[in-house]
Order: structure tokens, then sequence, then C-alpha cells
């Protein structure tokens, strides 16, 4: 013991085998080891459940989904799920604020192809205070994201312009096929 803590020294890794289920030091059994800077969980079969004062938070599938705030018992709908009371939200912050600083994107891509596709990104618009949402599309691979539409602080919407002046203005470069509405 160190300071009142097991502390345990074997190797590379220890690995502590919990419950009765399967074979120790395998991965049919249920445990959790240290392997240099990396900590290590394996569920035998079944999902990983978190509880916070006896009330179920969270849950890793076994099929590699996640949820946050479904309930004992539920299983999330996708890669990830988050439910709430009175509905949902993910954040996306920055450490500090600037004036033209990014907060971050959400990105479309293929893992084995091109893994941005497509972007939804929030920007700062010319205060700490203002933000603004770009939308971006990649036509090839060569010419990388190219935002399409961005919603300014204000509320004016800019298709072919990231400076919109007005409520809607489009903006069309080479072959201008006009407006339809």
């Amino acid at each position: 013991t160190a300071n009142g803590y097991p502390s345990f020294t074997y190797g590379s890794q220890v690995r502590l085998t919990l419950g009765s289920a399967g074979t120790a030091e395998t991965n049919t059994a249920n445990w959790i080891r240290g392997t240099g800077a990396n900590l290590e969980f394996n569920a035998a079969s079944g999902d990983f459940n978190w509880e916070v004062g006896g009330v179920h938070r969270m849950r890793l599938t076994d099929t590699g989904f996640l949820g946050i705030g479904l309930g004992s018992g539920t299983d999330p709908f996708g890669q990830l799920h988050v439910n709430g009371t009175n509905g949902s939200n993910i954040h996306i912050t920055r450490t500090s604020g600037g004036t033209t600083s990014t907060f971050g994107s959400i990105i479309f891509g293929n893992t084995n192809i091109d893994s941005s596709c497509a972007e939804i990104t929030g920007d700062q618009d010319g205060a700490t205070d203002s933000g603004r949402l770009e939308f971006g599309t990649q036509a090839s691979v060569v010419g990388g994201v190219v935002t399409r539409m961005t919603i300014k602080s204000d509320g004016n919407v800019g298709i072919g312009t990231v400076t919109p002046g007005k409520r809607l203005e489009v903006i069309a470069a080479g072959n201008y096929d006009g407006i339809e509405i």
C-alpha cells in the first residue's frame, strides 16, 4: 500500500479481474488493467454502464453505441445518443474567446477515403459574444471544403458569399444559372 491505497506492480501491466464470469486473464472476463500510460476496461459481454449516486447516467453498448442520459435499460439509437428531460445540449466551446476565432466544426467524411467532405462550422462574428454558422461542401479532394452558405450573427444569409449584407444574398460565380423559386 502507498498512502492507504493498494499498489500493484507486475511487469508492464496489471489486470484486475472482476466478478465470476469468464476466465481470468482473458477477454471472456470483466477486467480493468493499466498498460503504461493507458487504463483499459473489458466487459466480457454486454455493456458498460456508468452510475452516479446510484442513478444510471451513461451506457457504452457492446456494438460501440454511446448513450448519455437514457436511463437504465435503454439502448442508444446510434453511435452517439444524448437524452435529456427538456431536450439535450451538446456544447462545442473554445478555451478562450476572440473576435474572429473558430468555435468548432462538425465534419462529415469517410474514414478510408476523405475524412472531410462536408462541414458545419461555428465562428465568432466580429465580437467576442457573437457567432455565425458556415456550411461547407467539397466538390473534389483537390479543392477541399469550401463555404457555400453563411448565416451571420445579424440573421443575414449568404449563398456564395461569407459576408451577406442583406437578409438573403446570393452570389453566383462562373456559370450563372439564376435563381429558381
